[in-house]
């Protein structure tokens, strides 16, 4: 059961990766960091991105809202994926 679900997500997993290589990948990795580092405290995030020259914390933050924007859309029109991440992941 959790193979069929892993692959019905493929495509949502695969939605990062795909924006994401558009970019250098130091940009992903600095991004990767500081989730990492901030963890769910956004104020140490806004830190940590306001560091960054402002062209990469921009990019930073266009990607994780078109990553979000589209994983949202996917769980919308597909119960099949929406089912599948809230028995396996909780969302």
């Amino acid at each position: 059961l959790y193979d069929k679900a892993q692959q019905i997500l493929e495509l949502y997993w695969q939605v990062e990766d795909f924006i994401w290589s558009k970019y250098p990948a130091e940009i992903k990795q600095q991004s990767d960091s500081i989730q990492t580092i901030a963890g769910n405290d956004s104020r140490k995030e806004k830190e940590l991105l306001m560091k960054l020259p402002t062209q990469v914390a921009i990019t930073i933050l266009q990607n994780r809202k078109i990553i979000a924007l589209m994983r949202r859309q996917m769980k919308l029109t597909n119960p099949v994926i929406e089912r599948a991440l809230a028995q396996f992941y909780g969302y």
